[in-house]
């Protein structure tokens, strides 16, 4: 089952009163992004949906006691809130007290290894130097960017830079991209590289090597990482 896909066995459980507890089950993202409280610092990206929206993480600024996060995993889990009262809120400090209760999940984020710069090695199974021109264009590249869901690169003759739609642990679907409007002596590479990536729809990492697939799972791209 895909990452994206699973549902909350538990429910948030409601307090009784004034300053007790209230049980909520948290989703945590695998990677800490940039945010800005008192300074600048890195935050916990959390939701409380039902199930995992790609698009609905929001910085958390608090600290939730008990936790001990490590990049890289999915976590679902349990976490008390406790509203506190005035007189046991320093300046400036957070009104709630965050505490966790149990870990109910822990996923190594597959999808992770899709972070990173790739270069165009082929299309639709011919090596790049098979195409008219391609001697006179830059080398085109993608840079996936999962936790930002976003990507960005050349086709060879423009900048593009798009959303991701989805991302899991086989599928992908790139949106449509905007960039610069650059005309070169050549196009045949970029405007089937901007065709195709639009029929994007599943992936396979292996050796170092990023393989896209269309709906029948035929091949489209092999990229291989820039490192």
């Amino acid at each position: 089952m895909a990452i994206v896909l699973f549902t909350l066995s538990l429910a948030g459980c409601s307090g009784t009163g004034k300053g007790t507890p209230e049980s909520q089950v948290y989703w945590i993202n695998s990677l800490k992004v940039p945010c800005v409280g008192a300074g600048p610092m890195h935050c916990l990206q959390i939701q409380k949906n039902e199930m995992i929206d790609p698009k609905a993480w929001s910085s958390f600024y608090g600290n939730i006691k008990g936790f001990e996060f490590e990049p890289g995993y999915l976590y679902k889990i349990l976490v008390n809130e406790k509203q506190l009262s005035p007189e046991e809120v320093p300046a400036d400090a957070p009104s709630v007290e965050y505490t966790l209760v149990k870990v109910l999940k822990k996923v190594q984020d597959k999808r992770l290894i899709l972070n990173d710069t790739w270069m165009l090695k082929g299309m639709e199974g011919n090596p790049l130097d098979r195409y008219p021109g391609y001697e006179n264009l830059e080398s085109p590249q993608i840079e996936i960017k999962v936790v930002e869901m976003q990507y960005a690169g050349s086709d060879g003759c423009n900048r593009v830079i798009g959303g991701l739609i989805a991302v899991d642990e086989s599928e992908i679907k790139f949106g449509v991209g905007a960039g610069t409007r650059k005309a070169c002596p050549n196009m045949e590479i970029p405007d089937r590289f901007n065709r195709l990536i639009q029929q994007v729809k599943s992936y396979r990492v292996e050796r170092g090597h990023l393989f896209l697939f269309d709906a029948d799972g035929k091949e489209l791209f092999e990229f291989v990482k820039t490192d």
